[in-house]
């Protein structure tokens, strides 16, 4: 009886087969980079003065942008552009980490 109870507890469990265990790994790798990639273009927006973003993205007009924003010149379009490019790496180190 005791041996059967053991037998029955030590079936082995059924494990999903297919693309969805690697697309949930990915899709969680991603949330966790683009957390840090968030914390780190914080940082780099409030006290180091990157443009940020949306003062990107609203620069190429793809965004309304603010009241008071100026025109990004020199070296602040490529600090821009590379915080873009930050969360794109989040995706593609995410699927290259899977």
């Amino acid at each position: 009886m005791a041996t059967q109870a053991i037998n029955e507890l030590s079936e082995p469990s059924v494990v999903p087969t297919g693309p969805w265990p690697t697309v949930f790994r990915i899709f969680a790798w991603t949330t966790v980079s683009a957390t840090l990639v968030f914390c780190l273009n914080t940082y780099l927006i409030f006290w180091q003065g990157f443009p940020g973003v949306t003062g990107t993205l609203a620069d190429f007009g793809l965004l309304e942008p603010a009241r008071d924003a100026k025109p990004l010149v020199g070296i602040d379009v490529g600090l821009g552009l590379f915080q873009i490019a930050s969360y794109l790496l989040c995706f593609l180190g995410s699927v290259w980490f899977v």
